[in-house]
This record gives C-alpha cells, structure tokens and sequence, in this order.
C-alpha cells in the first residue's frame, strides 16, 4: 500500500484544484491584463468623444453668438446710416422753406413739398433707428436728435409773424438756430456711431 505524498505543492491524484504555491496556466494573467486595457481604453475612448462632443458644441454656440452680435452691429449700423442721410438731406430743406416763408410773400410750392416728403423720410427714419439701435450711448444720441427734430418751433412762429406781417427777424433768427441744433446732432450722432460700432466690430473679431 503507498503513503499518500501530501507535500506542499502537490496536489492528489485526479483533483483538479491547484495547490498552495502551484503556478496558474500560462496565458490567465494576459488575458486579465488584455481586458483590463480593453476597458480603458473604451472608457477613454467614451471621455474623449464625449469631450469632443463638448467642445464642438461650446464651439457652435460661440459661433452663433458671435454671428448674432455681427448681425444686430449690422442692422444698427444700416439704421444709423438711413437716419444721418435722411437728416442731412432735410436740413437744407429745412432752411430753405424757413427763409422762403420769411423773405417772400408767396413762397413757391416747390420748397414746401420738397421739405416734407424729406422731413417724412426722416421720421421714418427716425422711427426704425428707436426701435432698432440696442447700444446705450447711440440711443441716447438718437433721442437727442428726436427732441430736436420734433419741435414744433422751428417753422410757425416765421410763419405766424409772416401771416401777421409782423418782424420776422426774431423768429427766423431762432429757426435757423434751432435748425443748427438739429444739424449738430446728427454731427454728435454720426461720430458717436464711427465710434461704437468700429469697436463692436473689433471687439467681435476679437472674439
């Protein structure tokens, strides 16, 4: 009868457990290792697209925001423009039917007509530069002009006195003066623009 040899690292006869101290098979621990890479690389794989993902849409959102801001510099830029020409257009205009009413008994209807369809393309103007410029300091600009556009002072006292046949001298003196005021503010208006949208559009491609 044999003596069952139990030393350390051996293992009975048909047992399929290993033993205290025996090597594991050839190729277990690169498999391990192979699965392990595997799922790291997955997961890096998942961050960098993820990141990626992140970045083409901070990307895009920048893109539109700047486009946005280019169109809106734009459209105040047009709104000015149309309002500054229309605004010098009509001050001759202006000036002209305010000495007509003074120095002429019967003024042609001529300088009439064409001072309105300029004052009436002004206030048009006028209209969509309030609505449309978004920019503080222009804004503030555009309402200075509007108060000297809108009053009603400039052409009925020269015409009152002229109805009245009193001195027109005053009352022409002062429409002019007021005329000038109007013609200064769109001066202030037209460099206070060149200003601002310059630097919109610097800072934009900036950006």
């Amino acid at each position: 009868m044999q003596a069952d040899d139990t030393r350390p690292g051996r293992r009975a006869a048909g047992s399929s457990e290993i033993a205290f101290g025996e090597a594991r098979p050839l190729g277990s621990a690169s498999v391990s290792d192979n699965m392990l890479v595997a799922v790291i690389t997955a997961i890096a794989t998942l961050v960098g697209a993820f990141g990626g993902v992140l970045i083409a849409n901070w990307h895009a959102r920048k893109m539109r925001r700047l486009d946005l801001a280019e169109a809106r510099r734009l459209e105040q830029r047009d709104a000015i423009a149309e309002l500054i020409d229309a605004a010098r257009s009509y001050a001759p205009k202006l000036d002209a039917l305010v000495a007509g009413i003074a120095h002429l008994d019967d003024y042609t209807k001529a300088p009439r007509e064409e001072a309105g369809a300029a004052r009436a393309r002004c206030s048009k103007a006028l209209t969509v530069a309030m609505l449309t410029v978004t920019d503080d300091e222009l804004r503030e600009h555009v309402s200075h002009f509007s108060l000297a556009f809108n009053r009603d002072d400039i052409v009925l006292p020269v015409l009152k006195a002229r109805m009245n046949g009193t001195d027109v001298r005053k009352p022409l003196d002062r429409a002019l003066e007021l005329a000038k005021d109007m013609e200064n503010e769109i001066a202030n208006l037209d460099a206070a623009a060149t200003r601002v949208l310059l630097g919109l559009e610097e800072s934009s491609k900036a950006a």
